[in-house]
């Protein structure tokens, strides 16, 4: 029996779809971190933020080419196995050069990050 994993999702920044993405990632989560003690070694629980990022397929007509609007927004992320993560409180942290090759679609990569993140 083949098991089934999530390869698409669905991306909604405010309830709009967002249609020219070309892939989302789910920011590093650091749970622990290591400490020096007087005797060793331990871990103490960490505060990380939530950060995502995403590759911007630019479109030939109606590009958005400046992402500094992204202030205090809500994304919402559909997995197709019926998962959904919300973001909020996000903010574009930057918004990196344009991959342009000639052979595949031009691609800006953004970073995010929120200040809460919630799996349903």
């Amino acid at each position: 029996m083949a098991k089934k994993y999530v390869s698409r999702n669905t991306v909604l920044r405010n309830g709009t779809k967002l249609e020219d993405m070309k892939s989302f990632k789910m920011g590093e989560k650091t749970h622990r971190t290591e400490v020096e003690l007087m005797d060793g070694t331990g871990t103490v629980d960490t505060v990380s933020p939530y950060k995502f990022s995403i590759d911007y397929a630019i479109p030939k007509t109606g590009a958005k080419l400046d992402w500094s609007d992204v202030v205090d927004d809500t994304f919402i992320i559909e997995l197709d196995g019926g998962k959904r993560v919300t973001y909020s409180g996000v903010d574009c942290l930057s918004q990196g050069e344009a991959t342009m090759d000639g052979a595949q679609e031009a691609v800006i990569p953004l970073e995010f990050i929120a200040a809460r993140m919630d799996i349903d």
